[in-house]
């Protein structure tokens, strides 16, 4: 379900993005913020932060994971019941 009126394609975590709901690696009492943070191509470059409305980093960092499984993990969000993603921090 989506919850943004966003620029979404199939590589939406690419762009900002923010996913909120109950699913494998996330909370749903929490929001998270996907960024690319780590270093380009390798197992660490997608990071899935929870962060607080200004954008600040609300708690540990949920995982760490490689483009390819970001892809796969953007792909079952997107399709999901359970997970909402937006392009806007929702609220």
């Amino acid at each position: 379900m989506w919850i943004g009126k966003g620029p979404f394609d199939s590589y939406g975590y690419q762009k900002t993005a923010y996913v909120k709901g109950e699913a494998e690696g996330i909370l749903p009492t929490l929001i998270y913020q996907i960024q690319d943070k780590g270093p380009p191509n390798s197992s660490e470059q997608y990071w899935v932060i929870p962060v607080d409305q200004a954008g600040h980093e609300n708690g540990p960092v949920a995982f760490k994971t490689a483009g390819q499984v970001m892809y796969s993990y953007w792909g079952g969000w997107k399709n999901s019941e359970t997970v909402e993603i937006s392009d806007f921090y929702p609220g």
